[in-house]
């Protein structure tokens, strides 16, 4: 071959390679405006009124024995990982992840040996699969709560609907606004936030006095916004199987607060 061809040769190959790199480039830029388009919309829902409120709204867990339909897709947020988990007829599983959904509370997600494991801190879209219905004639299967007996299947990885990360000791960290009538707070030690995504979340009675000194102690008038870092509460798992509507978040830091237009914090 000549050296005028071995040179062309390295030319296309230096244009292709130029190539890949630009589409990788444009990928990148593509989803980083993907990232920066949800991030205003999510900015202009907080600042609508209309939907300041549905931002608050609780979703009460229902029985604790609920059967959901095997086609029903759900959403839900994975708040801890690699749960060991030990089983004679199951031995292909390694471990489990927790994964919590508003209408169902805590339910599992398996982690199998030859499958993709769920990521902590992510929103997932999933079915629910009832292990109760393979063991109807079993009364020991039936009265097995749902958050033991309902695992994912089918999930994809969803939208946000609430910011979470890891934090530096590898635990959920989760970020959210809260929207309420100040005057709740007054007389209260510690107070039960209302979040249409988390369900109940508790704001304890370290926070609550910090909300009321920096408003100098006075009382309490006007709507209190919240912004908020939040993690999973001690014992989460004992809690919610005794109450599967129990709140099982708990808010360890308040980043910010304003009281109608004041700024408290």
């Amino acid at each position: 071959m000549s050296s005028y061809h071995v040179s062309m040769n390295k030319d296309h190959e230096k244009i292709a390679r130029l190539e890949r790199k630009l589409k990788k480039m444009e990928k990148e830029l593509a989803k980083k405006d993907k990232i920066i388009v949800r991030q205003n919309n999510e900015k202009a829902a907080l600042e609508n009124p209309v939907k300041r409120m549905d931002y608050s709204e609780e979703v009460t867990v229902a029985n604790p024995f609920r059967t959901p339909h095997n086609q029903q897709w759900f959403e839900g947020l994975v708040v801890a990982t690699n749960v060991p988990y030990m089983s004679l007829e199951n031995r292909h599983i390694k471990s489990f992840n927790w994964v919590y959904t508003p209408k169902l509370g805590l339910i599992r997600s398996m982690n199998h040996e030859d499958g993709e494991d769920l990521e902590l801190a992510k929103w997932y879209i999933f079915r629910a699969k009832d292990d109760r219905k393979n063991h109807r004639s079993n009364p020991k299967h039936s009265q097995t709560k749902t958050m033991w007996a309902v695992r994912t299947s089918s999930h994809q990885v969803t939208r946000k609907w609430r910011a979470s990360e890891i934090d530096s000791r590898g635990r959920i960290k989760i970020f959210a606004f809260f929207y309420l009538d100040g005057s709740l707070l007054n007389g209260k030690k510690d107070f039960y936030l209302k979040d249409e995504w988390l369900n109940s979340v508790h704001l304890p009675e370290k926070m609550v006095s910090e909300i009321k000194e920096s408003n100098r102690n006075y009382e309490l008038k006007g709507r209190l916004c919240l912004r908020t870092a939040i993690k999973l509460s001690d014992l989460f798992v004992d809690k919610c199987d005794e109450d599967p509507s129990t709140a099982i978040f708990e808010v360890v830091e308040i980043t910010g607060a304003t009281l109608d237009e004041m700024d408290l914090i």
